[in-house]
């Protein structure tokens, strides 16, 4: 019921026992023994423990554990003792010890954003095409619920929506979710809300949101007015919250990952980085811009109507930054002919990047090539063993009192 699999410069450990959801048994215990004499070979950088299940572990078999009654006490001591030196072994490690579920998807979850679907019969379709795509991989839907610039306010019909596609997370942005909370948990929806800030974050759990994603300065897309950076937000969140939460903002390296981790993040999130996919449906003279940009060509603009958004740098944010300086009280519908979405759409389109408002945050700096989806998070995943390593060197594991 367990085996491990030898990858070359990693050991997969897979617990086989299905049945009783990832149950531990002598089998696993006699794999990790075996994984920890092999992991100490120089070419095994990370030990990683999996399951063909949903589950890697539920807890003891009990099966097992009857048995075990059946012992005398010498002999239920002995097997204490291995146990106790198995855990040893494993805390002395010298590669990473992960464990993951299969069910997961090596963690990553992607969201369709709502806003880019006007009518909702297309953003139906977009939520089915996904499903077909995705198979029984989870997804979410963000729902951007910034006041619309048309009259009528279709939020709960969009929740309503969504919920009646079978999705299970919406992620909220753009303004206090509070009114929407009771229809979304009476849909049985997961919310993650989005915020700019550490301040946010406590109001939004203390409305009764699921987990937050908190987007610090250095984010493609709205940063918020406080304009904090995600290493401060991290660490602030890590004090601050209860409930889960992910870092986002200039995210995109396995580093940085494993940092958010490191000051209590459920995980990270990720924009600008995946931008340069070769699945992403838009045409490779953009995704080739934002592989020649560097960290350095941003630009925030809208800052005069208290709705900052850092983009592309471009013809179209010079404009703005002009006319945010010389007109006063500029109104949104002194800027909608230079920033409709519309205009940034055709950038995806053909490829020139010199007009619209075109998200893209700091990760700039770590655009370098396009590439398949799966190859840029192969390398986001080795830059995390990487950095792991560079830890377990940096703050070895103090070893068990004997």
């Amino acid at each position: 019921m367990a085996r491990i699999e030898d990858k070359g410069d990693r050991l997969i450990i897979w617990n086989g026992n299905a049945a009783r959801r990832g149950a531990l048994s002598p089998a696993l215990y006699d794999c990790i023994a075996q994984a920890m004499v092999q992991a100490q070979a120089p070419r095994i950088r990370a030990v990683i423990l999996t399951s063909e299940g949903d589950f890697f572990c539920a807890g003891g078999d009990l099966n097992v554990l009857i048995e075990r009654r059946q012992l005398t006490e010498p002999e239920r001591c002995e097997k204490v003792d291995e146990l106790h030196a198995l855990v040893r072994a494993m805390r002395g490690c010298p590669v990473p010890l992960i464990a993951v579920v299969e069910g997961g998807a090596a963690g990553i979850m992607g969201f369709i954003t709502a806003a880019s679907f006007p009518e909702r019969d297309a953003l139906r379709a977009e939520i089915r095409a996904a499903r077909k795509a995705c198979g029984d991989l989870p997804f979410g839907v963000n729902v951007s619920m910034l006041p619309k610039l048309v009259p009528g306010d279709q939020t709960e019909d969009i929740f309503r929506l969504i919920a009646d596609e079978g999705i299970h997370v919406v992620e909220t942005s753009g303004r206090n979710p509070e009114p929407y909370i009771p229809l979304l948990k009476d849909l049985g929806l997961s919310v993650l809300h989005k915020v700019p800030a550490v301040r946010y974050a406590i109001k939004a759990q203390a409305v009764g949101v699921d987990m937050v994603s908190i987007v610090g300065a250095e984010c493609g897309g709205h940063p918020g007015m406080d304009m904090i950076g995600s290493f401060v937000n991290g660490a602030m969140a890590g004090e601050a919250l209860d409930i889960p939460f992910l870092i986002g903002g200039g995210v995109g390296h396995g580093s940085q990952l494993i940092a958010a981790l490191g000051m209590g993040a459920a995980g990270v999130v990720m924009g600008t980085r995946l931008l340069v996919s070769e699945e992403l449906c838009a045409h490779d003279g953009y995704k080739q811009a934002l592989v020649d940009a560097t960290e350095r060509d941003t630009a925030l603009t809208m800052g005069s109507l208290r709705n900052t958004v850092r983009t592309l740098a471009n013809e179209t944010t010079a404009e703005v930054t002009r006319m945010e300086a010389e007109v006063p009280d500029i109104t949104i519908q002194d800027l909608i002919p230079l920033v409709s979405g519309q205009i940034g759409r055709k950038a995806y389109e053909t490829g020139d990047v010199s007009r619209g408002l075109l998200s893209a945050g700091h990760a700039l700096g770590l655009t370098d090539r396009i590439e398949p989806m799966a190859d840029i998070i192969e390398r986001i995943e080795a830059q995390a063993v990487a950095a792991q390593q560079r830890l377990a060197g940096v703050l070895p594991m103090p070893k068990a009192a004997e």
